[in-house]
């Protein structure tokens, strides 16, 4: 679905529902591309779309309380989280086959245990997607496509609503989640400080799902996306990175298991066994996680020297500032000009001799 030219003009009940239903469409286009295997991106598209949808559900979740129910949320959360697994193999996968030429010769052995181990898991989650989350997928969104299509508005004469823009909404949102990307980035205490550097990729995501709209409209806000972006990646990156470190140690785990049970097996049996090839193996894996710990190392120290220990104030302000400045958008629609003439109908106007001093309101 195309955005509308006004879309920072409509009433935040109407601008919310074209995001979501733009998001949705995108999703639509995407699930149907995993039917083909040699597409490598349909299941990145696919999430992004999906996670985009259920940010901004959520986001605006006050508009959308009318027709959205918490479950029909939760569902769209599940769907959202049920290509995670899948999707951080594949990068991993990205990631490794890329160390091929530095680690292929010295540390063949444990760089194809790893390579065998995620290929498995990707494979057997692009299995359960391909079966599971189409159909999950084709149920959920002619339901969510049907709410998000309608809506219905209220507008007492007694109590007209204020004059509240989609840009205004929006303004309110993206003040919460500056503030608290802030906060994120102080709360870093290093390289290893995984929970922290993970919820300020969150913020960041909902951040730039906030401003990416705004960009079609706003051309200032073009930089302020791009730098996001370029945030989101050096977090993510960082995310990769802790994850394939917890990859890596299962896998040692996993090696020095086997490696114990088949000396085991051998000792009770009367035959010797391979050490020799258990133990350049398990010497690979850990030469690996040093690979790793060095990745992780420079990624923070990217971040840090960009974001951390105050070098996000001067852009978190220039966010705030696009803030105050969507506030200030007046609403053009029918619904915020009937509140306008219902806030005239019943305001006080100044009272007559006739009327003995006493004020009125100008419904006859």
């Amino acid at each position: 679905m195309k955005l509308p030219e006004n879309l920072l003009e409509q009433i935040p009940e109407s601008g919310a529902r074209l995001l979501a239903l733009s998001s949705l469409d995108t999703a639509s286009a995407a699930v149907r591309r995993l039917e083909d295997p040699h597409d490598t991106e349909a299941l990145h598209d696919f999430r992004v779309a999906v996670r985009g949808l259920r940010s901004r559900l959520k986001a605006y979740r006050r508009y959308f309380k009318q027709n959205i129910s918490r479950k029909l949320l939760t569902k769209v959360k599940e769907l959202a989280s049920s290509t995670n697994a899948t999707r951080d193999a594949e990068v991993q996968l990205q990631w490794l086959n890329a160390q091929k030429k530095a680690l292929e010769g010295k540390h063949a052995l444990g760089l194809q245990r790893l390579i065998d181990r995620l290929s498995s898991f990707k494979s057997a989650g692009y299995d359960e997607i391909r079966a599971q989350v189409q159909e999950r997928f084709g149920k959920l969104e002619p339901k969510l496509r049907e709410r998000l299509m309608m809506y219905r508005l209220e507008i007492h004469l007694e109590r007209p609503r204020a004059d509240c823009t989609f840009a205004a909404a929006t303004a309110e949102l993206i003040r919460e989640d500056a503030q608290e990307l802030e906060d994120y980035l102080r709360f870093i205490e290093g390289p290893e400080d995984e929970e922290n550097s993970h919820e300020a990729r969150l913020v960041v995501k909902r951040l730039r799902c906030l401003l990416d709209p705004i960009r079609h409209f706003i051309p200032e806000c073009k930089p302020m996306v791009k730098r996001l972006k370029g945030l989101q990646d050096t977090l993510g990156e960082l995310h990769d990175s802790h994850v394939m470190s917890t990859e890596v140690g299962a896998t040692i785990e996993v090696a020095a298991t086997q490696q114990a049970r088949e000396l085991l097996a051998s000792v009770m049996g009367g035959y010797d066994s391979d050490r020799s090839r258990h133990d350049q193996e398990c010497r690979d894996i850990v030469a690996i996680a040093n690979v790793v710990r060095g990745r992780t190392l420079d990624l923070y120290q990217k971040l840090e020297k960009s974001w951390l220990r105050g070098r996000a104030e001067g852009f978190l302000g220039q966010v705030h500032d696009l803030a105050n400045r969507l506030s200030a958008y007046e609403a053009i629609t029918p619904h915020a000009r009937l509140s306008r003439v219902a806030r005239l109908l019943w305001s006080p106007r100044p009272a007559t001799p006739e009327e003995g001093g006493k004020g009125s309101s100008r419904v006859a």
